[in-house]
């Protein structure tokens, strides 16, 4: 179902009358207690939960429908009685109108063997409790969830539910998880970790009731036999309980280790080891080719969690930073010219950049690989762009204090914005002031006004890559060229792209022929991206005159006024006007904070004022220079000659 169908799907959900509710919820409540019920009941189930998803309203669910609900699910441990898509439907729609007091009576009352909770199996009634956020009842369902994790026999699949149950509630709510049971959980998870069985479970859709199939066991991700212990890398047909509890408690184990307190006893904690031992055999079974090619997207995604497992465990004990941090290293080799695995190797350079120090290890290296052509390459991907603005972001004082990371690969940076300029401005914000300094500042602010120039030469870039266009070029590029295309392709305009579209800093504030550049790409000025992108330049204008007025200091600001009243003239955007006018503001407060600039700036200021065309094409501008120029107690207009 394409996007449209799913908002017109909502639209009908919204505009439902109270009197077609009430019809719906007693057409419920009546098929509830029939025996058969239909596709089309299962239909009026989903419905309910839709609406019920989709409302903002309190739910005012009958009390009648509500013990109806819970009957229902009274009946899911009778075999045929509940359908599979009803059990699940019945338990979908007390979610999502929890919390609320009806479902809470029912989790208060259920302690009483009478009563209809007292009945519903528990991997049914766990996702409904863990919605209440009442953390009395969250307690109380605590203390039974961690016996039937820790005591043997009980059924894996309420396990299971028992282990996410007590996963989600002690991460959400760490006053319902007691420091006597973390230990026990995690002494469970560990052992199913390393206890599966190798052998595959039968075929569970056939009953071959002469002939007994034989075992066959799991097999790696590249289709060779397994020799080792079981983990989730391991590929079977079907797979057993114990093989499921070990996929799951690898799918939790980092949320565990979050939730270690350093007051816990080394003791209940003693078990470490064999999670660094099994992460081990896991890295090693990522790097198999994948016979499968589905698979690749799985083997990359458990990578990525082994490195996030091994970086928090180095993080609650140091004594195991030594051993992982080599394997690491080793890993970083690996992955150094690959850059596929962009954001598997964003989770070792985030470990090397924790741990390094203490290891006596300089991240320039890695950095500069991710930082220079990893992300040279692929800022167009989503992902990559999203992890890559997630890290620097939550890494921002370690980049500056320990690295000059940002101050030179800025560029790059500014490309994740340039091809997704909606989905970071509040992020780039942030980041923008770290990547400011007193060399970097004025390439950084023709950068900011060439956004959307930026934007253009990506789209360029891209289309490129299409056969059918190029095909279709003119075949004579000596001459100046009418589009971005024929230009990125003419040797001379070449040049002019390269600068755009550098990887790294510091190789020029800007280009001499920047107006150029600016011509052969007017044909994208109004390419949505484009347009997307000049409308967040005025966010990261203000951003930076912020960080400039702030920590520039005189002589920046001496260097940056000339370019500023250059720039005016000289933009490549549909908002030039709201552009102009933020310029001249700022540069109005520039001139408030150091006002015997204008002594210095009496030149440039002249020029500009002197010369009609620079009134007819920034009159907004022109506006408040004018008003910088008026007598003050600090500088009068005698001095300037003014």
């Amino acid at each position: 179902m394409d996007a449209a169908s799913v908002d017109g799907v909502f639209r009908d959900l919204w505009e439902v009358s109270q009197i077609e509710l009430s019809d719906l919820y007693t057409k419920l409540e009546k098929g509830l207690f029939l025996k058969q019920r239909d596709a089309q009941f299962v239909d009026t189930m989903r419905q309910m939960f839709l609406f019920e998803h989709s409302t903002t309203a309190e739910s005012r669910i009958p009390e009648s429908l509500m013990a109806s609900l819970f009957h229902t699910l009274g009946q899911c441990d009778e075999v045929n009685v509940v359908p599979n898509a009803i059990e699940r439907l019945c338990v979908a729609i007390l979610k999502e109108v929890s919390p609320s007091e009806q479902t809470r009576v029912y989790q208060v009352n259920s302690d009483n063997s009478n009563s209809v909770m007292s009945s519903i199996p528990s991997s049914l009634t766990l996702p409904v409790v863990a919605c209440q956020f009442d953390e009395d009842i969250l307690t109380k369902t605590m203390t039974q969830v961690i016996h039937w994790i820790s005591t043997v026999g009980i059924d894996p699949s309420a396990q299971i539910t028992g282990l996410l149950f007590a996963t989600i509630c002690g991460f959400y709510h760490p006053k319902t998880l007691s420091m006597e049971q973390k230990p026990v959980v995690m002494r469970q998870v560990i052992e199913w970790l390393n206890s599966a069985s190798l052998s595959q479970a039968p075929n569970p859709y056939t009953h071959k009731i002469f002939k007994k199939e034989s075992e066959q066991n799991v097999t790696e991700i590249d289709g060779s036999l397994n020799t080792g212990t079981f983990t989730l890398m391991n590929i079977g047909q079907y797979y057993t309980p114990d093989q499921m509890l070990t996929i799951h408690s690898f799918s939790v184990l980092r949320k565990w280790l979050l939730l270690y307190d350093g007051n816990d006893s080394a003791q209940n904690w003693q078990f470490l080891p064999l999670i660094q031992e099994h992460c081990f055999r896991v890295l090693e079974q990522c790097h198999r080719k994948c016979r499968v090619a589905a698979d690749e997207e799985v083997e990359e995604a458990v990578f990525q969690e082994c490195i996030s497992i091994l970086d928090q465990l180095c993080q609650i004990d140091v004594q195991f930073v030594p051993k992982t941090f080599d394997v690491i290293k080793r890993q970083a080799a690996k992955m150094c010219h690959n850059s596929d695995k962009a954001v598997s190797f964003l989770r070792l350079l985030q470990f090397i950049l924790n741990h390094g120090e203490s290891m006596m290890c300089d991240p320039d290296d890695v950095l500069t690989t991710y930082f220079s052509a990893f992300l040279g390459e692929k800022c167009t991907d989503y992902n990559v762009g999203f992890e890559t603005v997630t890290f620097v972001e939550a890494n921002l004082e370690k980049l500056c204090r320990k690295t000059e990371i940002l101050q030179k690969y800025f560029p790059n940076l500014f490309k994740i914005i340039a091809w997704s300029p909606r989905n970071f401005v509040s992020e780039f914000v942030d980041i923008l002031p770290a990547t400011v300094t007193t060399h970097t500042a004025i390439e950084i602010f023709h950068m900011i006004l060439d956004l959307p120039c930026l934007s253009a030469a990506m789209e360029t870039v891209l289309l490129q890559t299409k056969p059918s266009d190029v095909d279709n070029l003119s075949s004579d590029r000596n001459t100046n060229t009418c589009t971005s295309m024929e230009a990125f392709l003419n040797p001379l305009q070449k040049p002019l792209f390269n600068f755009i579209l550098r990887h790294k800093g510091g190789q020029g504030d800007t280009i001499s022929r920047l107006d150029v550049l600016h011509k052969v790409l007017q044909d994208l000025v109004n390419h949505p991206r484009v347009r997307q992108s000049a409308s967040v330049v005025p966010d990261l204008l203000r951003t930076f005159f912020v960080t400039i007025a702030q920590d520039g200091g005189r002589e920046l600001v001496n260097r940056l006024i000339p370019v500023i009243i250059e720039r005016t003239i000289l933009l490549y955007s549909n908002e030039t006007e709201a552009i102009q006018t933020i310029l001249s503001e700022e540069l109005l407060l520039l001139f408030k904070i150091y006002p015997d600039l204008v002594v210095d700036q009496k030149d440039e200021l002249l020029e500009l004022i002197s010369t009609p065309r620079n009134v007819i094409a920034r009159q907004n501008f022109f506006i408040h220079v004018v008003r910088s120029r008026s007598p003050g107690p600090c500088v009068t207009p005698d001095r300037t000659g003014l």
